[in-house]
């Protein structure tokens, strides 16, 4: 049961933030299976182990709808998986401490959905040094989109990645496209990509085989069939270029392709923390950092791994020490870098990601799932948890976040340290 109710403010609207909604739904769900299980004497493992979901549910209807008004349906990912690999690097869990020291871990479970529609753009256009011209609804804000795209086209047209180049969303490249929002990129716009690559390779295939036909095939980089070589060169290139002009056909150096998701999908994870808590100085110390996670086939692991970490550390900001502050007439008081606290690196441990599971989605040729997003989900849930566990003798229940000196001390005065 959920009860609500709603306020208005002056302060300022909230902005789109990574994850949007779902650390604050995961934050709370998570610490009530924590709070559950302590209360019950099971371990909070064994708790999760008994309700999650595995490969062998999917997919698995909630028996809700999703906004776009289709079933919400999980479509294969394996939490199940997750959780035994994130453990398993973690390792035994640390003794508690004692005196004004504690240690504590916890663990938070997430899913987090991607790939939403209605649809997206790709176009590929074949230059005259032979390169590729890659163009998409989908604008980089930091994602490494050239990377991971012109990977998609280089393996469907084969050709070298280094020889495909993103350029920037333009209307003069590509008159319709949606955009970069709600991890949609690698699903949405890389199979449209993908689909622009296959139809080019198809289109190039058929003016190699023509040109082959009527006497006038470049020669050196034939099949035994008579179509273009399985791998491409600049140099092949150029040469189909001249031919398709000299033929009138330069609608063959080019394609467009448009992918519609037909409905979300998903991927999971699960993170651990492990966390010492300075009962004196009332302050939060990072020990240890897991994220185990199922989002389907990776196109690029350097790339994921990038995307993981910048978002772990902007979930363990948002729960350790980024807060916006208002006087009591409502005049914010966190206006700079200096009370408005932003993580750093000497915050954290190294984080240990762990590629779990690869289960691919049904929902799209390339079977991908999103994941830029997915790693802000779950850190405030396993650092509180991690805080809960530490404290567990004092039966402490946090209610608020960041976990802040000040707010841990209030915290703690509660119980009379």
């Amino acid at each position: 049961d959920i009860s609500a109710t709603s306020v208005l403010t002056n302060k300022p609207p909230a902005a789109p933030y990574r994850g949007s909604g779902r650390p604050e739904a995961h934050l709370a769900r998570e610490c009530a299976i924590d709070r559950l299980a302590r209360r019950l004497g099971i371990d909070p493992l064994t708790l999760r182990e008994r309700n999650l979901l595995g490969s062998g549910d999917m997919p698995y209807d909630t028996g809700l709808l999703y906004r776009d008004g289709t079933p919400l349906v999980y479509d294969g990912f394996d939490t199940r998986a997750c959780l035994r690999a994130a453990m398993a690097e973690a390792g035994t869990k640390p003794a508690s401490g004692s005196g004004s020291r504690r240690v504590g871990r916890g663990v938070a479970c997430y899913v987090a959905s991607s790939g939403m529609g209605p649809y997206e753009t790709a176009r590929v256009e074949v230059r005259d040094d032979g390169k590729i011209l890659l163009a998409t609804g989908a604008t980089c804000q930091g994602q490494s989109h050239a990377t991971t795209f012109a990977r998609l086209v280089g393996d469907a047209l084969g050709i070298s990645a280094t020889d495909c180049i993103l350029v920037p969303p333009d209307t003069d490249a590509l008159e319709d496209g949606w955009g970069t929002m709600a991890s949609r990129s690698a699903v949405a716009a890389g199979n449209a990509a993908a689909i622009a690559a296959g139809s080019l390779r198809r289109q190039l295939e058929d003016l190699d085989a023509t040109a082959a036909m009527n006497g006038g095939h470049p020669g050196r980089s034939r099949r035994a069939n008579g179509s273009v070589a399985e791998t491409l060169s600049p140099e092949k290139l150029r040469d189909l270029v001249r031919v398709a002009r000299a033929a009138g056909r330069e609608d063959a150096l080019s394609a467009t392709g448009v992918f519609r998701p037909p409905t979300i999908t998903w991927g999971c994870g699960v993170h651990v923390a492990v966390i010492e808590v300075d009962v004196e100085l009332r302050q939060i110390h990072l020990v240890d950092y897991v994220a185990a996670y199922d989002h389907g086939p990776i196109l690029d692991q350097f790339v994921v791994d990038g995307q993981m970490y910048g978002a772990i550390a902007q979930g363990l900001g948002g729960v350790l020490c980024e807060e916006l502050t208002f006087d009591a007439s409502g005049q914010p008081t966190s206006t700079n870098l200096a009370d408005y606290l932003l993580p750093t690196a000497g915050m954290f441990p190294h984080i240990r990601l762990v590629k779990a599971a690869e289960s691919p989605s049904a929902l799209n040729p390339l079977g991908l799932r999103g994941l830029g997003e997915a790693g802000t989900v779950a850190p405030p849930a396993a650092v509180v948890n991690a805080l809960e566990d530490a404290l567990q003798d004092l039966h402490l229940e946090v209610d608020h976040i960041p976990l802040t000196c000040e707010r841990l001390h209030r915290l703690l005065e509660t119980v009379g340290l």
